[in-house]
């Protein structure tokens, strides 16, 4: 899978997880305020309960958006420094000499 279409799936799943965890989040608040509301014989219980809900499925949401925030910087590439730049030019300099010279050291063998 290419990385672009890779990362559209992460997307998709993590819109898909924020969607199912405020339902599921405001549901669980509404049924117990619905109970509590009951037992208490005081209807607007049910109010709290979903505020309740609604709050902790945005907590929810907040650690999940943090967790995949988290994921795409670690798989971001990393910014090279000057120091780092001019080592791998030397580098890669050297690494072309040492193949000239190994062509040329193979040519001479050739000769003799």
């Amino acid at each position: 899978m290419k990385k672009e279409s890779r990362k559209n799936v992460k997307i998709i799943f993590l819109i898909t997880q924020i969607a199912v965890v405020m339902m599921i989040s405001i549901a669980i608040g509404a049924l117990i305020g619905y109970y509590l509301g009951k037992a208490l014989k005081a209807e607007f219980v049910i109010l709290f309960g979903i505020a309740l809900g609604a709050g902790a499925g945005f907590n929810s949401v907040y650690d999940l958006v943090k967790v995949y925030l988290k994921d795409e910087q670690r798989e971001a590439p990393k910014e090279l420094t000057e120091a780092e730049k001019k080592r791998a030019e030397a580098e890669a300099a050297f690494k072309e000499w040492r193949d000239a010279r190994d062509d040329e050291d193979e040519e001479d063998g050739e000769k003799f």
